[in-house]
């Protein structure tokens, strides 16, 4: 099948759900005995009952600063303090102007010639790049060179008409 017959067949599967999913949002599903709310009939109503529900339950259970557990969280506090340790030993004493990773600091103020290091590094990574990009240029044209007339239009043919009126499809997927 071509790409336009598969995206119109697509085009129609999704209008067939939406147009499913309209019917159950409009309250004309004939079964509704699958839902666990006591309102059925109404959407607003059913999703209240949730809302409920939910505020009914007791959320103190769930915080506990002592243990660590998938059925528990830590409160704001707790994860605040952990969090500030965290950056803390990531830090590690660097100085204001460089608390980044120690190491970092380190590494800087063990090379004399800092700026020289990292600048000769940055431009090798500048030609590897560079390289790179001309190498993959490269490949592309020598691959688009290789194709022949032919392979082109059989491409052409499994595309399909590029002008499709996809917007006509779903919508008549929809009636």
């Amino acid at each position: 099948m071509s790409l336009s017959t598969n995206v119109a067949n697509l085009a129609t599967r999704v209008a067939t759900e939406v147009k499913a999913i309209r019917t159950l949002v409009n309250g004309n599903v004939a079964d509704l005995s699958g839902l666990t709310t006591t309102a059925k009939a109404n959407l607003v109503a059913a999703v209240n009952e949730l809302d409920s529900a939910i505020n009914a339950i007791d959320l103190t259970d769930l915080i506990d600063d002592t243990v660590t557990a998938s059925t528990t969280t830590w409160s704001s506090t707790k994860i605040n303090s952990e969090v500030q340790g965290a950056v803390a030993a990531l830090v590690d004493g660097a100085p204001e102007l460089l608390d980044t990773l120690n190491e970092l600091a380190a590494a800087i103020n063990d090379d004399e010639d800092f700026v020289t290091t990292i600048t000769g590094q940055i431009s090798a990574a500048q030609t590897a790049a560079q390289n790179y990009a001309d190498s993959v240029a490269q490949t592309a044209e020598t691959n688009a060179n290789n194709y022949t007339d032919g392979e082109i239009t059989t491409l052409e043919n499994a595309i399909g008409d590029t002008d499709s009126d996809y917007v006509a499809t779903f919508e008549a997927g929809l009636v």
